[in-house]
């Protein structure tokens, strides 16, 4: 039998322009499988065949979708499929298509055949439509489950394998989530056919997941837009999206709604900083340019499901994983492998936009108590919480009162020392610090001298004798030049300057190579000599001959680093020391050399 979609004239263009809006010509695909899903499927078939034309010109392509649904018998064909903008799905939660324009799709890639098999309730059709605008109505013989829709088109084997490809894309993206079994298959390829399905989880795996009837949400913290290399280069794609403390959010993060697993809309938005999320409900519609998620009040709701589960639960998934992530920084077989330390760095850095975020919200603080979070990684065995790297400055540090932490690339014999004291240091790796969200400043760890105890004459022979003769004329000036604590300074870095002397208020714990400087007034301070440094072993020779002017050049040198006028080491340009000081020093060293008093 042949007939016209019903309509008049002014129907037809309005069924041309609805063909017209399907921008995506492979559209049917997701709107089949709707169709199929709302029929209640169990299994969807998405086949492609061709067939080459044996003189050459375009072959045959037919695309399939095939579903065992509840199928259509002759009144829904005629009273719902073939009648714009009525669908037996109206005000069902159930089903996820309602506007009854979704077969159209079908045209819109300007096919010359349409082909549709279905049954139910005994009875079996089939609809041919040559076009939009015309079909063709015949009864089967044979009774038949569910529905079949074959698209033919003629196109070159080109065009067929670019079709394949973008088929199976079209289908994953629109149904991958989907909750009905779907599986795609090119004949014309060969092979067993592919499950489409995927869990409904995010690329990056999953930090909270929650249900309540008929929603379902998956959360997890954003990746960054890109780790490239050995730096971290991090777009700025977002316009005027910055936290309290005046820095910018990384990117936008992935977002998807999703209705019975059908994709409604994917893309990249900002809704809560450093977080994506994907939300599939049967309250969620599309627009009725399919393309979309309806935002009714329906939409509104699952976004503050959304933003409710951030508030509340998705803080302490953030600080578990944190802690567990910095627990695994800190141990030196993750820091010594190149490859483990990379993906733990990244698996950090997608939780800092949140954190940030949290630690900027002015109510958030109240709730969390982010000094407590033992999130910093170090090199000194175990992460630390930024109440700990306060602790530790106060007890080591160069300037007690500020807030100050240490860092250092890697574990060495300062930071051992320091870790044996209980101090940590946090760990900085070549693309990342993974404190530079914390509001403290930082110490290099290159900065501290470790001194480590020796005997004198490890350092050579003469050395214990020319200490001995350091403090008997360094007695003269009191008792903080009446005795000298001999070591081998190590350093945290390579400093540019290695120092002869040091003075600390600790004669053998790691410390700030100016600590002499800033305490000279404010502590005790005790005489700390590298043996080893070449300064020092030359006095030591000179020793030999001159005893006391080889005592009275250190402690001269030493007593203008103490007066702040030169660095230890550095040739005095001038001396503030008055001629006194210097007179007493040098009676005693000439005693010692058999000269006179002058």
């Amino acid at each position: 039998m042949n007939s016209g979609i019903r309509g008049n004239i002014a129907a037809q263009g309005m069924i041309k322009d609805l063909v017209s809006q399907f921008s995506d010509t492979l559209a049917f695909y997701r709107e089949l499988i709707q169709n199929a899903i709302d029929a209640g499927s169990n299994r969807i078939d998405v086949t492609l065949d061709y067939t080459p034309d044996p003189k050459g010109g375009p072959g045959l392509a037919v695309m399939r979708v095939e579903d065992d649904g509840c199928g259509m018998d002759e009144a829904v064909v005629d009273n719902y499929l073939l009648v714009l903008f009525k669908s037996t799905k109206e005000n069902d939660l159930t089903k996820i298509g309602k506007f009854g324009v979704g077969f159209l799709s079908v045209f819109a890639l300007k096919p010359h055949l349409v082909r549709l098999y279905t049954g139910k309730n005994t009875q079996s059709w089939r609809l041919d439509f040559p076009d939009y605008r015309s079909y063709n109505k015949f009864r089967m013989p044979d009774p038949r489950d569910g529905t079949l829709v074959e698209i033919h088109k003629r196109m070159s084997p080109q065009e067929y394998a670019a079709l394949s490809e973008k088929s199976l894309a079209t289908v994953r993206y629109w149904c991958r989530h989907a909750e009905t079994h779907i599986f795609f298959s090119d004949r014309a390829l060969g092979g067993p056919p592919l499950r489409v399905n995927e869990l409904f989880t995010l690329p990056g795996g999953e930090s909270l997941r929650y249900s309540e009837e008929g929603t379902e949400i998956v959360m997890a913290f954003s990746p960054v837009d890109a780790f490239i290399g050995t730096t971290m280069e991090l777009s700025r794609k977002l316009r005027g999206g910055y936290y309290g403390d005046g820095s910018r959010f990384e990117g936008e993060p992935f977002y998807g709604f999703y209705n019975r697993g059908l994709t409604l809309k994917e893309g990249k938005k900002l809704f809560i900083p450093g977080v994506e999320f994907k939300i599939k409900s049967r309250y969620l519609e599309h627009t009725i340019t399919r393309d979309n998620v309806m935002e009714d009040a329906n939409y509104h709701k699952a976004l503050a499901i959304v933003k409710r589960q951030a508030a509340k639960e998705l803080p302490k998934k953030l600080r578990a994983e944190l802690e567990a992530l910095a627990l695994r920084l800190s141990k030196p077989e993750a820091q010594a492998d190149a490859a483990e330390l990379r993906a733990l760095e990244y698996e950090w850095w997608r939780r800092t936009n949140f954190f940030r975020f949290l630690r900027n919200s002015f109510l958030a603080g109240f709730r969390h108590d982010f000094d407590e979070w033992r999130i910093v990684p170090t090199v000194t065995g175990a992460p630390a919480t930024q109440e700990e790297l306060l602790k530790a400055w106060k007890k080591v540090g160069l300037k007690p009162g500020e807030r100050y932490y240490f860092l250092a690339r890697k574990a060495c014999a300062v930071t051992c020392a320091l870790g044996e004291m209980g101090v940590p240091v946090a760990f900085q790796t070549e693309t990342c610090s993974f404190s530079s969200w914390l509001p403290l400043g930082t110490v290099d760890i290159g900065k501290y001298v470790l001194s480590e105890q020796v005997r004198p004459d490890a350092a050579g022979k003469g050395m214990e004798a020319f200490l001995k003769t350091l403090a008997a004329v360094g007695s003269v000036r009191g008792r903080d030049y009446s005795a000298f604590y001999p070591a081998r300074f190590i350093y945290g870095g390579n400093p540019a300057e290695r120092h002869p002397f040091l003075f600390k208020r600790d004669p053998y714990s790691p410390g700030h190579a100016e600590e002499g400087l800033v305490f000279r007034n404010e502590a005790r301070l005790y005489p700390v000599i590298d043996c080893f440094h070449p300064f020092i072993t030359g006095l030591a020779e000179l020793h030999a001959s001159r005893p006391g002017f080889a005592a009275f050049l250190l402690l001269k040198s030493m007593l203008l680093y103490q007066d702040g006028s030169i660095p230890p080491g550095a040739e005095a340009g001038s001396s503030n020391l008055t001629w006194r000081r210097e007179l007493k020093l040098l009676r005693a060293a000439l005693k010692l050399d058999g000269g006179k008093n002058g």
